[in-house]
């Protein structure tokens, strides 16, 4: 027994680390881009072209990875994973104009992007029940941390530190070539109690995908996902760009940035808790959605503290969501655990189509109104709620 609970404490300190750097290898570069746009002379609309190239490569193997852990297992897919994703974070470095940089953070998004797909499918294996909520908070946390920390420090310590972007991204790229070892290496044990399981079940790939698809809870939080987190990118990549351009500093401009993520990581364990007791995570769904198209909507006309207070209300919406939509998933009927990774890569594949069209739409939108982008993402956010008309009492059940 004790064994057992140690094994579990060892694989959440394994994925609430590989979290950590996956997203501040990723948020490591929206406050980089002033001084990128500076060195490649690139416009605005060809940031937000990078910035959702990332997402683009998502797409197209977010699904194809959950398949892929649903077929072979977690602890080869994951080590592949985050391998890569350290490899072709470091190939943006050596970008030499938009197109290179556009290039290597598609292939960095290939890998990275399917991190929110794999990684769950070991916290439904092991921690099933009254505490998936919770953890799911705890994991959404410590994700957070690692935004907070990537985009305080990579401007304006790393980057002068360092001599460039170019550095900051070598030096982000490092820790998740080295967890990619350690997923190797440190995974005997809870592969021992769980693999006997997964391949007495094994699933095709044809199978797992023809069983998900008619999962109507699926589609629903699919749609979700997509305004959700299509909103959130777009507003991550361009607040640190917008507050620079109304005449903040380049500090307070990605200050706003950490108490965005901050924000996520403060709000995800209460929420996730409040919903643990609850048990009615359709309506908090709905809740946070429509409070974050509100605070999106309303912040182009604030100045000030106003800025500051809706950005925070921004991040306790979106830190609430995260959690509660995976453990929706996780508790839809008909997913399980044998089929979670699936239903988690389609669900992300919604939220990469969101991720890839948001920022290139909200950017170009500036040119009539610097503050018409956080209305388009609001509208996007709050128009999502329309989906929970579809997800029936029934669709989901506790674990």
């Amino acid at each position: 027994m004790g064994r057992d609970a140690n094994s579990k404490w060892h694989v959440l300190v394994l994925v609430s680390l590989s979290f950590f750097f996956a997203n501040a290898e990723r948020l490591c570069l929206p406050v980089l881009f002033e001084e990128i746009i500076q060195d490649l002379h690139m416009s605005l609309v060809q940031v937000g072209a990078v910035w959702g190239i990332d997402p683009l490569g998502g797409i197209l193997v977010s699904l194809f990875s959950g398949l892929l852990i649903d077929r072979f297992g977690v602890k080869r897919t994951i080590t592949v994973i985050i391998l890569f994703s350290g490899v072709f974070g470091i190939l943006r470095s050596q970008a030499v104009g938009f197109k290179s940089l556009l290039f290597a953070n598609f292939l960095f998004g290939l890998l990275v992007a399917t991190t929110p797909t794999v990684l769950p499918k070991v916290v439904a294996l092991w921690f099933r029940g009254r505490y998936l909520g919770t953890v799911n908070g705890i994991i959404t946390t410590v994700n957070c941390s690692g935004g907070m920390f990537a985009s305080i420090t990579s401007a304006t310590l790393f980057s002068p530190l360092l001599g460039g972007w170019r550095n900051v991204l070598i030096l982000y790229g490092l820790p998740p070539i080295v967890l990619s070892f350690l997923w190797l290496l440190s995974y005997r044990e809870p592969r021992e109690k769980i693999s006997p399981v997964i391949h007495q079940n094994t699933t095709s790939f044809q199978q797992a995908l023809s069983h998900v698809v008619r999962i109507r809870g699926v589609w629903i939080i699919g749609v979700l996902q997509f305004g959700a987190f299509g909103a959130y990118t777009g507003v991550l990549g361009y607040l640190p760009l917008y507050l620079r351009e109304i005449g903040w500093n380049p500090l307070l401009a990605d200050s706003a940035v950490m108490v965005l993520i901050g924000a996520m990581g403060a709000c995800a364990i209460p929420i996730s808790i409040l919903s643990d007791r609850l048990r009615s995570r359709t309506n908090i769904l709905f809740i946070l959605l429509i409070g974050l198209g509100i605070s999106l909507c309303l912040l182009p006309w604030v100045k000030g503290f106003g800025i500051w207070l809706l950005v925070f209300v921004s991040g306790l919406m979106i830190g609430g969501m995260v959690p509660t939509t995976m453990a929706t998933i996780m508790e839809l009927k008909g997913v399980g655990s044998r089929y979670v990774g699936t239903a988690f890569g389609m669900g992300a594949s919604f939220s990469m189509v969101g991720a890839v069209i948001s920022p290139p739409l909200g950017n170009s939108i500036a040119q009539f109104h610097t503050g018409l982008p956080f209305v388009f993402w609001g509208i996007m956010a709050g128009g999502a709620t329309v989906a929970l008309l579809f997800m029936r009492d029934s669709a989901t059940e506790a674990q």
